[in-house]
């Protein structure tokens, strides 16, 4: 629990901290216009292109189900393992809020099926914008036939974005909260006497409070991490870094990490 839970909040921060980015360069809109000549034209409004993207790359792990992340495997496990630790309304508040987010604010009906916002995602995700499930693709392309749906579809797409944001920042007020506790604190403690000893060095005295990405973090690897007590901070602030660097240093990897890792772990251009 308390790993799944260091996980979300690192994913977390990575969001937030490229959001001031994204809306620097504008926000997700929709536009209605009509005039005599050209008639109606529907128009969905985003940020920068690049940055955009980035966002709804960044957010993915949140709204997959088949990740870890997901929203709901964090809410259930809070709920499972830490149930003493939620009030009923908060646990009121967070249903309503998933509930609201799902049904969306925009219903798409076609051949008697209507779409709300959860389904719409799925629809672009797994049909077009992840990846092209037959099935998915072969809807997708019916339900944008009709020249008015694009738009539609793909600002309830960036909308669900939006909602599910805030929805995981509510989820993390709460974390903050749950930490702040008895229970939490016993909890964090326990996990973090448990494994004391170093898996390089076989230490199992000095500083264990640094994590270790099984492959380097400046590669885009941000799920594959050790916990803490696995291994050391003298062996991986000295040895491991210097291999670390050697690594991505590399003439072939560099070269490939320009091309698939455009930002830093600190969120600049590479």
């Amino acid at each position: 629990m308390v790993f799944l839970i260091r996980s979300f909040k690192r994913h977390y921060h990575k969001i937030k901290g490229m959001r001031p980015k994204l809306y620097s360069t504008g926000s997700f809109g929709f536009e209605l216009n009509f005039d005599d000549q050209a008639g109606i034209r529907i128009q969905n409004k985003t940020p920068d292109e690049r940055e955009t993207v980035r966002f709804v790359n960044l957010m993915r792990p949140f709204l997959n189900p088949k990740d870890k992340l997901y929203y709901r495997n964090v809410w259930n496990s809070l709920r499972e393992s830490l149930a003493g630790e939620l009030a009923a309304e908060t646990i009121e508040q967070v249903e309503r809020m998933i509930d609201q987010m799902n049904k969306g604010y925009i219903l798409i009906e076609d051949k008697g099926e209507t779409f709300t916002a959860e389904s719409l995602y799925e629809l672009v995700a797994e049909g077009q914008y992840f990846t092209e499930v037959d099935e998915i693709r072969r809807r997708l392309s019916e339900l944008t036939v009709n020249p008015f749906a694009p738009p539609l579809l793909y600002q309830a797409f960036y909308t669900y974005h939006e909602s599910a944001f805030a929805l995981v920042n509510h989820l993390l007020k709460i974390i903050h909260q749950i930490e702040q506790s008895e229970t939490g604190k016993s909890l964090i403690e326990i996990t973090a006497d448990s494994r004391n000893q170093c898996i390089y060095c076989l230490s199992t005295s000095g500083d264990f409070t640094a994590e270790e990405h099984i492959f380097p973090e400046s590669l885009g690897n941000d799920e594959l991490i050790l916990p803490k007590g696995l291994v050391c901070k003298e062996c991986n602030n000295n040895l491991l870094s210097l291999l670390d660097s050697a690594l991505v240093d590399f003439p072939p990897i560099a070269l490939l990490r320009v091309q698939y890792v455009p930002y830093t772990k600190k969120g600049q251009t590479t």
